[in-house]
Protein backbone atom coordinates (compact mmCIF):
# COMPACT_ATOMS: atom_id res chain seq x y z
CA UNK A 1 0.00 0.00 0.00
CA UNK A 2 1.26 3.39 -0.91
CA UNK A 3 2.24 5.44 2.13
CA UNK A 4 0.75 8.82 1.45
CA UNK A 5 -1.60 11.43 2.84
CA UNK A 6 -4.64 11.39 0.58
CA UNK A 7 -7.53 10.10 -1.12
CA UNK A 8 -8.64 3.53 2.81
CA UNK A 9 -25.76 -21.59 14.87
CA UNK A 10 -29.36 -22.60 15.62
CA UNK A 11 -30.56 -25.27 17.97
CA UNK A 12 -31.00 -27.80 15.18
CA UNK A 13 -27.30 -27.81 14.50
CA UNK A 14 -25.02 -30.03 16.49
CA UNK A 15 -22.30 -28.37 18.48
CA UNK A 16 -19.69 -30.35 16.59
CA UNK A 17 -20.89 -28.95 13.27
CA UNK A 18 -20.92 -25.46 14.70
CA UNK A 19 -17.29 -25.85 15.64
CA UNK A 20 -16.46 -27.20 12.23
CA UNK A 21 -17.91 -24.05 10.74
CA UNK A 22 -15.43 -21.94 12.64
CA UNK A 23 -12.46 -24.28 12.36
CA UNK A 24 -12.96 -26.12 15.66
CA UNK A 25 -11.41 -29.53 16.04
CA UNK A 26 -12.36 -30.56 19.59
CA UNK A 27 -16.02 -30.23 20.66
CA UNK A 28 -15.26 -31.23 24.22
CA UNK A 29 -13.67 -27.87 25.05
CA UNK A 30 -15.90 -25.68 22.93
CA UNK A 31 -17.84 -24.09 25.76
CA UNK A 32 -21.29 -22.58 25.25
CA UNK A 33 -22.59 -21.57 21.86
CA UNK A 34 -22.15 -17.90 21.12
CA UNK A 35 -25.07 -15.59 21.73
CA UNK A 36 -26.44 -13.30 19.09
CA UNK A 37 -25.63 -9.61 19.01
CA UNK A 38 -25.73 -7.81 22.33
CA UNK A 39 -25.54 -11.06 24.28
CA UNK A 40 -29.14 -12.04 23.40
CA UNK A 41 -30.04 -15.68 22.66
CA UNK A 42 -29.86 -16.71 19.04
CA UNK A 43 -33.01 -16.54 16.99
CA UNK A 44 -34.97 -19.82 16.53
CA UNK A 45 -34.31 -21.88 13.44
CA UNK A 46 -35.91 -20.49 10.32
CA UNK A 47 -36.58 -21.68 6.82
CA UNK A 48 -33.18 -21.99 5.26
CA UNK A 49 -31.45 -22.56 8.61
CA UNK A 50 -28.56 -25.00 8.68
CA UNK A 51 -29.36 -28.66 9.36
CA UNK A 52 -27.02 -31.35 10.63
CA UNK A 53 -24.69 -32.45 7.87
CA UNK A 54 -21.56 -34.49 7.44
CA UNK A 55 -18.90 -33.87 10.03
CA UNK A 56 -16.21 -32.03 8.11
CA UNK A 57 -13.79 -31.53 10.97
CA UNK A 58 -11.40 -33.93 9.27
CA UNK A 59 -11.16 -31.39 6.44
CA UNK A 60 -10.72 -28.41 8.70
CA UNK A 61 -7.37 -27.21 10.04
CA UNK A 62 -7.32 -27.29 13.85
CA UNK A 63 -7.33 -24.06 15.81
CA UNK A 64 -6.21 -23.10 19.28
CA UNK A 65 -8.57 -22.31 22.14
CA UNK A 66 -7.50 -18.67 21.99
CA UNK A 67 -8.39 -18.36 18.30
CA UNK A 68 -11.68 -20.20 18.82
CA UNK A 69 -12.65 -17.79 21.59
CA UNK A 70 -12.07 -14.81 19.29
CA UNK A 71 -14.00 -16.39 16.44
CA UNK A 72 -17.03 -17.37 18.55
CA UNK A 73 -17.51 -13.97 20.21
CA UNK A 74 -18.79 -10.85 18.50
CA UNK A 75 -16.49 -7.86 18.96
CA UNK A 76 -17.72 -5.32 21.48
CA UNK A 77 -18.34 -2.91 18.62
CA UNK A 78 -20.95 -5.28 17.16
CA UNK A 79 -23.41 -4.49 19.98
CA UNK A 80 -23.81 -0.95 18.62
CA UNK A 81 -25.07 -2.17 15.25
CA UNK A 82 -28.79 -1.53 15.14
CA UNK A 83 -31.23 -4.05 13.75
CA UNK A 84 -33.80 -3.08 11.13
CA UNK A 85 -36.45 -0.98 12.87
CA UNK A 86 -39.06 -0.77 10.12
CA UNK A 87 -42.36 -2.57 10.97
CA UNK A 88 -42.85 -6.06 9.65
CA UNK A 89 -39.21 -7.10 9.42
CA UNK A 90 -38.89 -10.39 11.35
CA UNK A 91 -35.46 -11.63 12.34
CA UNK A 92 -34.81 -15.13 11.04
CA UNK A 93 -31.20 -15.52 12.10
CA UNK A 94 -27.73 -14.59 10.99
CA UNK A 95 -25.48 -15.66 8.15
CA UNK A 96 -23.44 -18.71 9.17
CA UNK A 97 -19.76 -18.34 8.29
CA UNK A 98 -18.47 -20.81 5.74
CA UNK A 99 -14.88 -21.92 6.01
CA UNK A 100 -12.61 -22.25 3.03
CA UNK A 101 -12.40 -25.99 3.76
CA UNK A 102 -16.19 -26.27 3.48
CA UNK A 103 -16.20 -24.31 0.25
CA UNK A 104 -13.57 -26.55 -1.29
CA UNK A 105 -15.29 -29.72 0.01
CA UNK A 106 -18.28 -28.69 -2.12
CA UNK A 107 -16.05 -28.31 -5.17
CA UNK A 108 -16.43 -24.52 -5.19
CA UNK A 109 -14.13 -21.55 -5.36
CA UNK A 110 -14.59 -17.78 -5.40
CA UNK A 111 -13.14 -14.45 -6.53
CA UNK A 112 -12.44 -13.43 -2.92
CA UNK A 113 -8.89 -13.01 -1.64
CA UNK A 114 -7.30 -11.69 1.55
CA UNK A 115 -4.07 -9.84 2.02
CA UNK A 116 -1.27 -11.21 4.17
CA UNK A 117 1.23 -8.49 3.38
CA UNK A 118 4.50 -7.18 4.89
CA UNK A 119 5.72 -10.43 6.46
CA UNK A 120 8.86 -9.91 4.39
CA UNK A 121 9.66 -6.82 6.46
CA UNK A 122 8.36 -8.32 9.75
CA UNK A 123 5.59 -5.73 10.14
CA UNK A 124 3.29 -8.77 10.37
CA UNK A 125 4.01 -12.36 11.47
CA UNK A 126 2.21 -15.22 9.74
CA UNK A 127 1.97 -17.47 12.82
CA UNK A 128 -0.11 -14.79 14.58
CA UNK A 129 -2.95 -14.86 12.05
CA UNK A 130 -2.65 -18.13 10.14
CA UNK A 131 -5.54 -19.77 12.07
CA UNK A 132 -7.90 -17.00 10.96
CA UNK A 133 -7.49 -17.76 7.25
CA UNK A 134 -9.69 -20.85 6.87
CA UNK A 135 -12.54 -19.43 9.02
CA UNK A 136 -12.57 -16.28 6.90
CA UNK A 137 -13.68 -18.27 3.86
CA UNK A 138 -11.49 -16.61 1.23
CA UNK A 139 -9.65 -18.73 -1.34
CA UNK A 140 -6.34 -16.94 -1.94
CA UNK A 141 -3.91 -15.04 0.23
CA UNK A 142 -1.49 -12.45 -1.07
CA UNK A 143 2.03 -12.98 0.29
CA UNK A 144 5.11 -10.79 -0.18
CA UNK A 145 8.25 -12.87 -0.64
CA UNK A 146 10.83 -10.11 -0.18
CA UNK A 147 14.08 -10.43 -2.08
CA UNK A 148 15.86 -8.40 0.59
CA UNK A 149 14.57 -10.82 3.25
CA UNK A 150 15.47 -14.00 1.36
CA UNK A 151 18.90 -13.13 -0.04
CA UNK A 152 20.34 -11.69 3.13
CA UNK A 153 24.01 -12.23 2.34
CA UNK A 154 25.41 -11.47 -1.07
CA UNK A 155 27.55 -14.42 -2.22
CA UNK A 156 28.63 -16.06 -5.45
CA UNK A 157 26.83 -18.28 -6.20
CA UNK A 158 23.79 -16.79 -4.52
CA UNK A 159 22.49 -18.22 -1.25
CA UNK A 160 18.90 -17.86 -0.09
CA UNK A 161 17.04 -18.19 3.20
CA UNK A 162 13.58 -19.58 2.37
CA UNK A 163 12.61 -20.80 5.87
CA UNK A 164 10.10 -18.02 6.56
CA UNK A 165 8.49 -18.20 3.14
CA UNK A 166 8.37 -22.01 3.39
CA UNK A 167 6.36 -21.67 6.61
CA UNK A 168 3.97 -19.14 5.09
CA UNK A 169 3.31 -20.98 1.84
CA UNK A 170 2.93 -24.39 3.50
CA UNK A 171 0.78 -22.85 6.24
CA UNK A 172 -1.48 -21.04 3.77
CA UNK A 173 -2.01 -24.28 1.85
CA UNK A 174 -2.84 -26.07 5.11
CA UNK A 175 -5.43 -23.33 5.63
CA UNK A 176 -6.89 -24.27 2.21
CA UNK A 177 -5.69 -21.06 0.59
CA UNK A 178 -3.80 -20.67 -2.65
CA UNK A 179 -0.82 -18.38 -2.14
CA UNK A 180 -0.46 -15.46 -4.52
CA UNK A 181 3.20 -14.56 -4.17
CA UNK A 182 4.65 -11.12 -4.81
CA UNK A 183 8.16 -11.00 -6.25
CA UNK A 184 10.08 -7.92 -5.15
CA UNK A 185 11.15 -5.44 -3.92
CA UNK A 186 14.84 -4.64 -4.37
CA UNK A 187 17.77 -5.62 -2.17
CA UNK A 188 19.90 -3.25 -0.11
CA UNK A 189 22.23 -5.82 1.47
CA UNK A 190 25.91 -4.91 1.37
CA UNK A 191 27.50 -6.00 -1.88
CA UNK A 192 24.29 -6.00 -3.90
CA UNK A 193 25.09 -3.46 -6.58
CA UNK A 194 22.28 -1.67 -8.45
CA UNK A 195 19.74 -3.92 -6.74
CA UNK A 196 17.13 -1.24 -6.13
CA UNK A 197 15.24 -0.22 -3.01
CA UNK A 198 13.94 -2.72 -0.46
CA UNK A 199 10.49 -1.20 0.07
CA UNK A 200 7.49 0.38 -1.56
CA UNK A 201 8.44 3.21 -3.89
CA UNK A 202 12.07 2.17 -4.09
CA UNK A 203 14.07 2.05 -7.28
CA UNK A 204 14.12 -0.98 -9.59
CA UNK A 205 17.18 -3.24 -9.93
CA UNK A 206 19.22 -2.51 -13.03
CA UNK A 207 22.23 -4.00 -14.80
CA UNK A 208 23.97 -6.61 -12.65
CA UNK A 209 21.35 -5.95 -9.97
CA UNK A 210 18.55 -6.91 -12.35
CA UNK A 211 20.39 -10.09 -13.30
CA UNK A 212 20.68 -10.94 -9.61
CA UNK A 213 16.96 -10.20 -9.12
CA UNK A 214 16.06 -12.56 -11.97
CA UNK A 215 18.22 -15.26 -10.34
CA UNK A 216 16.16 -14.73 -7.16
CA UNK A 217 12.95 -15.06 -9.19
CA UNK A 218 14.27 -18.22 -10.83
CA UNK A 219 15.17 -19.76 -7.47
CA UNK A 220 11.82 -18.82 -5.89
CA UNK A 221 9.58 -20.02 -8.72
CA UNK A 222 11.60 -23.23 -9.08
CA UNK A 223 11.32 -23.93 -5.36
CA UNK A 224 7.55 -23.40 -5.16
CA UNK A 225 6.36 -24.35 -8.65
CA UNK A 226 4.45 -27.37 -7.27
CA UNK A 227 2.72 -25.22 -4.64
CA UNK A 228 2.28 -21.75 -6.14
CA UNK A 229 0.94 -20.85 -9.58
CA UNK A 230 0.05 -17.19 -9.00
CA UNK A 231 2.84 -14.60 -9.10
CA UNK A 232 2.77 -10.81 -8.80
CA UNK A 233 5.62 -8.89 -10.41
CA UNK A 234 6.46 -5.80 -8.35
CA UNK A 235 3.94 -3.53 -6.61
CA UNK A 236 2.68 0.02 -7.18
CA UNK A 237 5.34 1.11 -9.69
CA UNK A 238 5.38 4.84 -10.32
CA UNK A 239 8.87 5.73 -11.54
CA UNK A 240 11.43 4.89 -14.21
CA UNK A 241 8.90 3.65 -16.77
CA UNK A 242 11.40 2.22 -19.24
CA UNK A 243 13.08 0.10 -16.58
CA UNK A 244 9.74 -1.13 -15.22
CA UNK A 245 8.25 -2.17 -18.55
CA UNK A 246 11.32 -4.19 -19.48
CA UNK A 247 11.52 -5.72 -16.00
CA UNK A 248 7.96 -7.10 -16.10
CA UNK A 249 8.47 -8.59 -19.57
CA UNK A 250 11.75 -10.27 -18.65
CA UNK A 251 10.35 -11.54 -15.33
CA UNK A 252 7.16 -12.85 -16.94
CA UNK A 253 9.09 -14.75 -19.61
CA UNK A 254 11.37 -16.27 -16.99
CA UNK A 255 8.47 -17.43 -14.80
CA UNK A 256 6.70 -18.99 -17.78
CA UNK A 257 9.91 -20.77 -18.82
CA UNK A 258 10.03 -22.46 -15.41
CA UNK A 259 6.27 -22.86 -14.89
CA UNK A 260 4.22 -22.75 -18.11
CA UNK A 261 0.90 -22.86 -16.19
CA UNK A 262 1.74 -19.81 -14.08
CA UNK A 263 -0.67 -16.90 -13.70
CA UNK A 264 0.96 -13.48 -13.63
CA UNK A 265 -0.06 -10.12 -12.18
CA UNK A 266 1.39 -6.85 -13.35
CA UNK A 267 0.54 -3.25 -12.60
CA UNK A 268 -0.96 -2.96 -9.09
CA UNK A 269 -1.27 0.78 -9.68
CA UNK A 270 -3.00 3.11 -7.23
CA UNK A 271 -3.82 5.65 -9.95
CA UNK A 272 -6.26 3.64 -12.10
CA UNK A 273 -9.45 4.96 -10.47
CA UNK A 274 -8.76 8.53 -11.61
CA UNK A 275 -6.01 8.62 -14.24
CA UNK A 276 -7.86 7.04 -17.17
CA UNK A 277 -10.97 9.16 -17.40
CA UNK A 278 -9.49 10.67 -20.55
CA UNK A 279 -7.21 8.66 -22.83
CA UNK A 280 -6.05 11.17 -25.44
CA UNK A 281 -6.02 14.91 -26.03
CA UNK A 282 -6.52 15.37 -22.32
CA UNK A 283 -6.37 18.68 -20.52
CA UNK A 284 -5.42 17.69 -17.01
CA UNK A 285 -2.52 18.02 -14.60
CA UNK A 286 0.99 16.86 -15.40
CA UNK A 287 0.73 14.39 -12.52
CA UNK A 288 -2.37 12.75 -14.01
CA UNK A 289 -0.83 12.75 -17.48
CA UNK A 290 2.27 11.00 -16.17
CA UNK A 291 0.18 8.40 -14.32
CA UNK A 292 -1.93 7.75 -17.42
CA UNK A 293 1.10 7.46 -19.68
CA UNK A 294 2.76 5.05 -17.25
CA UNK A 295 -0.26 2.71 -17.35
CA UNK A 296 -0.90 2.92 -21.09
CA UNK A 297 2.74 2.54 -22.09
CA UNK A 298 3.40 -0.34 -19.66
CA UNK A 299 0.41 -2.33 -20.88
CA UNK A 300 1.12 -1.82 -24.57
CA UNK A 301 4.81 -2.65 -24.21
CA UNK A 302 4.03 -5.76 -22.15
CA UNK A 303 1.43 -6.95 -24.65
CA UNK A 304 3.67 -6.33 -27.64
CA UNK A 305 6.84 -7.85 -26.18
CA UNK A 306 5.82 -10.66 -23.80
CA UNK A 307 5.93 -13.26 -26.58
CA UNK A 308 3.91 -16.42 -27.20
CA UNK A 309 5.03 -18.18 -24.02
CA UNK A 310 3.05 -15.62 -22.00
CA UNK A 311 -0.55 -15.91 -23.26
CA UNK A 312 -2.72 -12.93 -22.48
CA UNK A 313 -5.36 -15.05 -20.73
CA UNK A 314 -2.77 -15.86 -18.05
CA UNK A 315 -2.15 -12.19 -17.21
CA UNK A 316 -3.93 -10.10 -14.59
CA UNK A 317 -3.64 -6.33 -14.41
CA UNK A 318 -4.09 -5.21 -10.82
CA UNK A 319 -5.14 -1.89 -9.30
CA UNK A 320 -5.38 -0.37 -5.82
CA UNK A 321 -8.30 2.10 -5.63
CA UNK A 322 -7.49 3.99 -2.44
CA UNK A 323 -10.13 6.74 -2.42
CA UNK A 324 -12.87 7.86 -0.04
CA UNK A 325 -15.21 7.70 -3.05
CA UNK A 326 -15.35 3.95 -2.70
CA UNK A 327 -17.95 3.39 -5.44
CA UNK A 328 -16.50 3.49 -8.93
CA UNK A 329 -19.63 5.27 -10.21
CA UNK A 330 -19.74 7.87 -7.44
CA UNK A 331 -18.80 10.62 -9.88
CA UNK A 332 -18.58 10.75 -13.69
CA UNK A 333 -14.79 11.16 -13.76
CA UNK A 334 -14.09 8.04 -11.71
CA UNK A 335 -16.78 6.07 -13.56
CA UNK A 336 -15.18 6.83 -16.93
CA UNK A 337 -11.73 5.98 -15.61
CA UNK A 338 -12.85 2.53 -14.46
CA UNK A 339 -14.80 1.92 -17.67
CA UNK A 340 -11.73 2.80 -19.73
CA UNK A 341 -9.45 0.67 -17.57
CA UNK A 342 -11.65 -2.41 -17.86
CA UNK A 343 -12.03 -1.91 -21.62
CA UNK A 344 -8.27 -1.48 -21.98
CA UNK A 345 -7.46 -4.61 -19.95
CA UNK A 346 -10.04 -6.75 -21.72
CA UNK A 347 -8.93 -5.34 -25.07
CA UNK A 348 -5.48 -6.82 -24.54
CA UNK A 349 -7.03 -10.15 -23.48
CA UNK A 350 -5.89 -9.63 -19.88
CA UNK A 351 -8.04 -9.88 -16.73
CA UNK A 352 -8.62 -7.19 -14.08
CA UNK A 353 -7.76 -7.88 -10.45
CA UNK A 354 -8.17 -5.65 -7.42
CA UNK A 355 -5.38 -7.08 -5.30
CA UNK A 356 -5.14 -4.42 -2.56
CA UNK A 357 -7.58 -2.03 -0.93
CA UNK A 358 -9.26 -1.51 2.40
CA UNK A 359 -10.05 1.16 4.96
CA UNK A 360 -8.50 1.82 8.36
CA UNK A 361 -10.56 1.31 11.52
CA UNK A 362 -9.10 4.29 13.39
CA UNK A 363 -7.90 7.78 12.53
CA UNK A 364 -4.38 7.58 11.16
CA UNK A 365 -1.58 9.90 10.14
CA UNK A 366 0.54 8.58 7.32
CA UNK A 367 -1.09 5.91 5.19
CA UNK A 368 -3.62 5.83 2.37
CA UNK A 369 -6.89 7.64 3.16
CA UNK A 370 -5.51 8.99 6.46
CA UNK A 371 -5.11 12.67 5.56
CA UNK A 372 -2.88 13.37 8.57
CA UNK A 373 -5.43 12.19 11.12
CA UNK A 374 -8.29 14.34 9.85
CA UNK A 375 -10.45 11.41 8.78
CA UNK A 376 -12.58 9.93 11.58
CA UNK A 377 -12.32 6.29 10.60
CA UNK A 378 -14.08 3.75 12.85
CA UNK A 379 -14.69 0.01 12.75
CA UNK A 380 -18.16 0.63 11.30
CA UNK A 381 -16.80 2.88 8.57
CA UNK A 382 -14.14 0.31 7.76
CA UNK A 383 -16.78 -2.39 7.35
CA UNK A 384 -18.93 -0.10 5.18
CA UNK A 385 -16.02 0.72 2.93
CA UNK A 386 -14.78 -2.85 2.57
CA UNK A 387 -18.26 -4.24 1.85
CA UNK A 388 -18.93 -1.66 -0.83
CA UNK A 389 -15.55 -2.25 -2.43
CA UNK A 390 -15.87 -6.06 -2.48
CA UNK A 391 -19.47 -6.19 -3.69
CA UNK A 392 -18.81 -3.46 -6.24
CA UNK A 393 -15.97 -5.56 -7.62
CA UNK A 394 -17.99 -8.77 -7.61
CA UNK A 395 -20.76 -6.97 -9.48
CA UNK A 396 -18.21 -6.25 -12.23
CA UNK A 397 -16.68 -9.73 -12.30
CA UNK A 398 -13.43 -8.51 -10.76
CA UNK A 399 -11.40 -10.75 -8.48
CA UNK A 400 -10.97 -8.77 -5.28
CA UNK A 401 -8.80 -8.74 -2.15
CA UNK A 402 -8.98 -6.96 1.18
CA UNK A 403 -5.92 -5.24 2.61
CA UNK A 404 -5.30 -6.81 5.03
CA UNK A 405 -6.02 -9.67 7.47
CA UNK A 406 -4.23 -8.18 10.49
CA UNK A 407 -3.14 -4.73 11.63
CA UNK A 408 0.43 -3.98 10.59
CA UNK A 409 3.17 -2.71 12.89
CA UNK A 410 5.16 -0.38 10.67
CA UNK A 411 8.17 1.48 12.00
CA UNK A 412 6.33 4.81 12.19
CA UNK A 413 2.82 3.71 13.26
CA UNK A 414 0.28 0.91 13.33
CA UNK A 415 -1.65 0.55 10.11
CA UNK A 416 -5.19 -0.34 11.21
CA UNK A 417 -6.54 -1.59 7.90
CA UNK A 418 -6.50 -5.17 9.26
CA UNK A 419 -9.68 -7.17 9.79
CA UNK A 420 -8.09 -8.33 13.04
CA UNK A 421 -6.82 -5.99 15.72
CA UNK A 422 -3.44 -6.51 17.34
CA UNK A 423 -1.79 -5.53 20.59
CA UNK A 424 -0.08 -2.24 21.40
CA UNK A 425 2.22 -0.70 18.79
CA UNK A 426 5.55 0.23 20.35
CA UNK A 427 8.52 1.29 18.21
CA UNK A 428 10.86 0.63 21.13
CA UNK A 429 9.80 -2.97 21.67
CA UNK A 430 11.12 -5.41 19.05
CA UNK A 431 10.93 -8.68 21.00
CA UNK A 432 9.38 -11.08 20.19
CA UNK A 433 7.79 -9.03 17.40
CA UNK A 434 8.82 -5.89 15.63
CA UNK A 435 7.28 -2.67 16.94
CA UNK A 436 5.25 -4.04 19.82
CA UNK A 437 2.68 -6.77 20.33
CA UNK A 438 1.61 -8.13 16.95
CA UNK A 439 -0.53 -10.92 18.40
CA UNK A 440 -4.20 -10.90 17.43
CA UNK A 441 -6.25 -9.26 20.17
CA UNK A 442 -9.66 -9.63 18.52
CA UNK A 443 -11.66 -9.39 15.34
CA UNK A 444 -13.26 -6.25 14.01
CA UNK A 445 -16.72 -5.76 12.53
CA UNK A 446 -15.06 -5.97 9.12
CA UNK A 447 -13.89 -9.56 9.68
CA UNK A 448 -17.44 -10.77 10.30
CA UNK A 449 -18.77 -8.61 7.46
CA UNK A 450 -16.29 -10.20 5.06
CA UNK A 451 -17.37 -13.64 6.34
CA UNK A 452 -20.94 -12.70 5.35
CA UNK A 453 -19.71 -12.13 1.81
CA UNK A 454 -17.64 -15.30 1.58
CA UNK A 455 -20.57 -17.37 2.93
CA UNK A 456 -22.81 -16.36 0.02
CA UNK A 457 -20.65 -15.40 -2.95
CA UNK A 458 -18.90 -18.31 -4.62
CA UNK A 459 -18.31 -19.60 -8.13
CA UNK A 460 -22.05 -20.27 -8.58
CA UNK A 461 -22.85 -16.56 -8.24
CA UNK A 462 -22.57 -14.58 -11.45
CA UNK A 463 -22.98 -10.84 -11.88
CA UNK A 464 -25.84 -9.59 -14.07
CA UNK A 465 -24.53 -6.41 -15.71
CA UNK A 466 -27.77 -5.83 -17.66
CA UNK A 467 -29.95 -5.85 -14.56
CA UNK A 468 -31.64 -2.59 -15.41
CA UNK A 469 -31.94 -1.68 -11.73
CA UNK A 470 -32.46 1.94 -10.76
CA UNK A 471 -32.41 3.56 -7.34
CA UNK A 472 -32.79 7.16 -6.17
CA UNK A 473 -29.99 9.63 -6.78
CA UNK A 474 -27.04 8.93 -4.51
CA UNK A 475 -27.78 5.20 -4.32
CA UNK A 476 -26.48 2.29 -6.40
CA UNK A 477 -27.91 -1.14 -7.16
CA UNK A 478 -26.30 -4.32 -8.48
CA UNK A 479 -27.55 -7.83 -9.23
CA UNK A 480 -26.32 -11.38 -9.34
CA UNK A 481 -27.80 -14.72 -10.35
CA UNK A 482 -26.89 -17.89 -8.47
CA UNK A 483 -26.93 -21.10 -10.50
CA UNK A 484 -27.17 -24.16 -8.25
CA UNK A 485 -28.36 -27.60 -9.29
CA UNK A 486 -29.86 -26.23 -12.47
CA UNK A 487 -31.92 -23.65 -10.56
CA UNK A 488 -31.40 -19.92 -10.85
CA UNK A 489 -31.88 -17.60 -7.89
CA UNK A 490 -31.68 -13.80 -7.77
CA UNK A 491 -29.68 -11.50 -5.51
CA UNK A 492 -30.08 -7.71 -5.65
CA UNK A 493 -27.83 -5.41 -3.65
CA UNK A 494 -28.34 -1.73 -2.90
CA UNK A 495 -26.61 0.92 -0.80
CA UNK A 496 -26.15 4.64 -0.46
CA UNK A 497 -22.96 6.01 -2.01
CA UNK A 498 -21.89 8.19 0.89
CA UNK A 499 -18.32 9.43 0.85
CA UNK A 500 -16.60 7.84 3.83
CA UNK A 501 -15.88 8.12 6.68
CA UNK A 502 -18.94 9.61 8.43
CA UNK A 503 -19.98 9.61 12.11
CA UNK A 504 -21.26 6.20 13.18
CA UNK A 505 -24.69 7.63 14.00
CA UNK A 506 -25.01 9.30 10.62
CA UNK A 507 -26.76 7.88 7.59
CA UNK A 508 -29.59 5.90 9.23
CA UNK A 509 -31.62 3.57 7.05
CA UNK A 510 -34.22 5.09 4.79
CA UNK A 511 -36.78 3.21 2.74
CA UNK A 512 -35.99 3.57 -0.95
CA UNK A 513 -37.58 2.14 -4.06
CA UNK A 514 -35.53 -0.02 -6.39
CA UNK A 515 -36.88 -0.99 -9.79
CA UNK A 516 -35.27 -3.47 -12.17
CA UNK A 517 -36.27 -4.24 -15.74
CA UNK A 518 -33.61 -6.84 -16.48
CA UNK A 519 -33.98 -9.23 -13.56
CA UNK A 520 -36.71 -10.36 -11.12
CA UNK A 521 -37.41 -12.97 -8.50
CA UNK A 522 -38.33 -16.03 -10.51
CA UNK A 523 -38.63 -18.10 -7.33
CA UNK A 524 -41.36 -15.82 -6.02
CA UNK A 525 -43.18 -15.86 -9.33
CA UNK A 526 -42.90 -19.65 -9.68
CA UNK A 527 -43.22 -20.97 -6.13
CA UNK A 528 -44.37 -18.07 -3.97
CA UNK A 529 -41.20 -18.29 -1.87
CA UNK A 530 -40.63 -14.75 -0.56
CA UNK A 531 -37.17 -13.20 -0.80
CA UNK A 532 -35.24 -12.34 2.36
CA UNK A 533 -33.55 -9.11 3.45
CA UNK A 534 -29.89 -9.43 4.43
CA UNK A 535 -27.85 -6.79 6.27
CA UNK A 536 -24.34 -7.53 5.06
CA UNK A 537 -22.62 -5.73 7.93
CA UNK A 538 -24.12 -7.58 10.90
CA UNK A 539 -25.28 -10.63 8.92
CA UNK A 540 -28.86 -10.45 10.21
CA UNK A 541 -31.47 -11.96 7.90
CA UNK A 542 -35.10 -10.88 7.92
CA UNK A 543 -38.46 -11.94 6.56
CA UNK A 544 -39.88 -8.88 4.84
CA UNK A 545 -43.38 -7.48 5.33
CA UNK A 546 -46.12 -7.94 2.77
CA UNK A 547 -46.02 -5.22 0.17
CA UNK A 548 -42.25 -4.84 0.15
CA UNK A 549 -42.26 -6.15 -3.39
CA UNK A 550 -44.98 -4.29 -5.22
CA UNK A 551 -44.44 -5.85 -8.64
CA UNK A 552 -42.53 -8.89 -9.74
CA UNK A 553 -41.94 -10.98 -12.83
CA UNK A 554 -39.11 -13.28 -13.90
CA UNK A 555 -37.31 -10.33 -15.51
CA UNK A 556 -38.61 -7.31 -13.57
CA UNK A 557 -39.19 -6.27 -9.97
CA UNK A 558 -40.09 -3.18 -7.95
CA UNK A 559 -39.46 -3.14 -4.22
CA UNK A 560 -39.11 -0.69 -1.34
CA UNK A 561 -36.52 -1.58 1.29
CA UNK A 562 -34.59 0.15 4.11
CA UNK A 563 -31.11 1.13 2.97
CA UNK A 564 -28.13 2.88 4.56
CA UNK A 565 -24.62 3.51 3.33
CA UNK A 566 -23.56 -0.12 3.42
CA UNK A 567 -24.88 -3.04 1.36
CA UNK A 568 -28.25 -4.62 1.95
CA UNK A 569 -29.25 -7.60 -0.16
CA UNK A 570 -32.70 -8.80 -1.19
CA UNK A 571 -32.14 -12.49 -1.78
CA UNK A 572 -34.12 -15.39 -3.15
CA UNK A 573 -34.64 -17.62 -0.08
CA UNK A 574 -33.02 -20.53 -1.90
CA UNK A 575 -29.68 -18.74 -1.83
CA UNK A 576 -29.78 -18.86 1.98
CA UNK A 577 -30.58 -22.56 2.25
CA UNK A 578 -28.22 -23.99 4.86
CA UNK A 579 -26.59 -20.61 5.41
CA UNK A 580 -28.32 -19.37 8.59
CA UNK A 581 -27.46 -19.81 12.24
Amino acid sequence: MKIRNYVSLAGAVSLAFALAACGGDNPTDAGPQPAAAGGQPSAPPAPGAAKPGPDRRVLTPPISAATRAILEADPASYAALESVAEPGYTLLGRIKPRTTAELRADGLTSHLMIGGETTDRNFSVFSNWREFLNPLGTTKVRIQSGWNDIEQTITTPATYSFAKLDEIIDGAIEQKHEPMVFLGYGNVRPGCTDCGGAGLGGSFPTGAGKERFLKFVEATVTRYKDKVTDWQIWNEPTKDLDTYKMLIVDTARLIKQIQPNAKLTIGSWYTVHYALSCLENCNDSAEVQDARNYILTSLKYFHDNKGPTVPSEDVYVAFHPYTMNVDYDQNPWDARSMENFLALVHGYGFKPRMDENGAPSTPCMTYAMCDSGTRAWTEKNQAKYNLRRVLGDLARGIETSMFTISDLHYNDAKNTKGLLTTGVWDPNLDTPFLNGDQRVAGKKIAYGAFQNVTALFDSRMEPVPEHGCTAPAGYTAHAWRQRKGGVEATVIGVWKKTKLPVPDTAEPRAVVQVSCNGIGFGGLAATGAAPRYVDMMDGRVYDMPAGTISANAPAAVTMSVPVADWPALVVDARVLQGSLR
